[in-house]
């Protein structure tokens, strides 16, 4: 059985080999790994386009998101617009001008899954994703309770 020390390890090896994946990435884009980790969240999720949801979902501070943000914005890669049903959220889309950025950060994603999870049979990936799914609802409740 995993024991805490391993498990913390394990997270901070993947988070390592991801950042490095994203890391050289944005280099070649004059973007940081943020700016990057920003267009690939909205890419690949649609429905959460707030810097708020931003923070939330990826656990990033206000801070270095808004700044993040900002910034995409003032390179003409992102935009932000008033909710139709609350003026007071701004919602994020990404422009056309990213569109190379984002394929290039999404090539990045899979070529990082492959190196993670590339020795794992189909059937093996499917057993994991359904044990991660458990776990991570049993983290959240208890985040929740404590």
């Amino acid at each position: 059985m995993l024991q805490p020390t391993e498990a913390l390890l394990f997270g901070s090896q993947f988070r390592r080999l991801y950042a490095k994946k994203i890391k050289g990435m944005a280099k070649r884009y004059g973007l940081s790994p943020i700016e990057v980790n920003i267009l690939l969240f909205l890419a690949n999720n649609p429905d959460y386009n707030t810097a708020k949801e931003i923070c939330e979902l990826r656990l990033l501070p206000k801070s270095c998101v808004s700044k993040a943000v900002d910034s995409l914005i003032r390179q003409g890669v992102l935009t932000g617009y008033e909710d139709q049903k609350d003026r007071r959220i701004l919602r994020l889309s990404i422009l056309p001008a990213a569109s190379a950025v984002v394929a290039d950060a999404q090539a990045n994603q899979r070529e990082f899954m492959a190196c993670a999870f590339g020795s794992f049979t189909p059937e093996e990936r499917r057993t994991l994703d359904l044990l991660m799914e458990k776990l991570f609802k049993n983290i959240k409740e208890n985040l929740e309770s404590c």
